[in-house]
């Protein structure tokens, strides 16, 4: 008799959790069915709150012209500045022995 007292409170927490878990789906079930019948009823624009919906001009009806672009780009600012090819740039030369492991080569940094 000791294993159909102990089985009891498992079937009824296998009970339980099966009535728990129908009940959930049933709820979202119905909650879902419901949501949509009422945006199947609804304007499609109205899914779209956040987006702005501007309708498609008539079939009958022409497009506005575009306004006609700019003749010549505005004045825009220049920078002045002068160019000079007399500018001289030092370059360091760097003396390398390979006769002496590179350990111990001096750094030629003196410039």
């Amino acid at each position: 008799m000791e294993k159909q007292e102990r089985a009891r409170p498992i079937i009824i927490r296998y009970t339980l959790a099966v009535v728990g878990a129908a009940s959930i789906t049933i709820a979202l079930l119905l909650l879902m069915n419901d949501l949509v019948n009422r945006f199947i009823l609804r304007e499609p624009v109205e899914y779209f709150a956040i987006a702005s919906f501007l309708p498609a001009p008539d079939r009958g009806r022409q497009l506005p012209d575009a306004p006609p672009s700019p003749a010549a780009a505005p004045d825009t600012p220049e920078l002045e500045y002068e160019k000079s090819e007399n500018v001289v740039v030092d370059v360091p030369i760097v003396d390398i022995d390979t006769t002496t492991p590179i350990a111990e080569q001096p750094l030629n940094l003196d410039d």
